[in-house]
């Protein structure tokens, strides 16, 4: 669920992107990823993030 609130207020005009970059993207997995943050996380591509967003959306 953590993973869906990376969008925040959406469909007002309030809406925020939490994951507004790869070093983001990086930040949420080592926070609150799968393993959260018991290991380092190495960094994320613009194709990453993309893609996590992509999945997010499905969601």
């Amino acid at each position: 669920m953590d993973f869906l609130r990376t969008l925040r207020h959406r469909g007002t005009p309030d809406v925020t992107e939490e994951l507004a970059g790869p070093e983001a993207l990086a930040a949420w997995v080592a926070q609150c990823g799968p393993c959260g943050g018991t290991r380092a996380v190495p960094p994320h591509s613009g194709v990453e993030l993309l893609a996590a967003v992509a999945l997010r959306e499905a969601l």
